[in-house]
């Protein structure tokens, strides 16, 4: 099955997206995202609609990504950066070094990327404005340092909530790993102008850790993809069903639903 283009699958993209900027023309946005197209699933599709929305309302689109990695580690082997033209969109690709084999290899690879985009800095133009994707966590360290730099305002875009996450998912152990990225995560809630939260729990998490409530804003990632048709209920009495999709349901809490089910006196659930 091919994989569907977000900038030209969804026209209803552009308008969830699109008033949360003014029409101002010819505004220079940067968009510093670790996953971009060609990636078919997880955050790339969802960063990829969002500039494509945004240079429809005609903005200047930058986009600063690492080599395509997701799903695939294999993909692009190249050890040079390089910049290519997507829809109308710059992009400038940075290299890291690729691994998921294991935490430690995880861990590298965020690392070679947040390294490499920190030597990057010299070639990267001053924006009128950044907006900031996390994951890459470490990643929010030369942004922060680019944004210091150009005196201009950044806005976090949180798609999971480190270290909140690499601990539920083992990632990290409690330690000073941890307490080091807790200390970098206070940081860049205090530095961005605004913080894009996906969800309501996202929100909670926060404004428990002492964010102002006015710096969040509350965007559901949409589709990006358009749903097929969908099929006729069915006439008598069914058995409850659930259907998760992704791949990260340790940090979602989906044991919680696996042990209701368990709880479940229906056999065929």
């Amino acid at each position: 099955m091919g994989v569907a283009h977000p900038c030209t699958t969804n026209l209803a993209l552009s308008a969830t997206y699109g008033h949360h900027l003014p029409m101002t023309p010819n505004l220079h946005i940067q968009l510093w995202s670790y996953n971009y197209a060609p990636e078919p699933t997880g955050i790339a599709p969802v960063s990829t609609a969002w500039a494509c929305a945004m240079r429809d309302r005609g903005h200047s689109i930058e986009v600063i990504a690492a080599h395509p990695h997701y799903p695939e580690a294999a993909w692009g082997r190249s050890f040079r950066p390089y910049r290519e033209n997507r829809d109308g969109i710059d992009v400038l690709r940075l290299p890291l070094w690729f691994g998921r084999s294991s935490p430690l290899a995880r861990i590298r690879q965020e690392l070679s990327f947040a390294a490499i985009q920190t030597a990057a800095l010299p070639a990267v133009r001053r924006p009128d404005v950044m907006v900031v994707v996390s994951p890459s966590f470490p990643a929010l360290i030369p942004a922060m340092i680019r944004a210091k730099m150009s005196q201009v305002p950044w806005v976090l875009w949180l798609q999971d909530i480190l270290p909140d996450g690499a601990a539920t998912t083992g990632l990290l152990s409690e330690g000073r790993a941890v307490s080091a990225a807790r200390r970098l995560e206070r940081r860049a809630y205090s530095r961005a102008a605004s913080i894009v939260v996906i969800s309501e729990s996202f929100e909670r998490n926060l404004l428990a850790k002492d964010v102002r409530a006015d710096k969040l804003h509350r965007v559901y990632n949409p589709a990006t993809l358009k749903a097929n048709a969908a099929s006729p209920p069915q006439a008598g009495p069914r058995s409850l069903r659930l259907v998760v999709i992704g791949n990260i349901g340790q940090s979602q809490g989906i044991d919680e639903l696996v042990r209701m089910f368990e709880e479940i006196d229906d056999p065929d659930a």
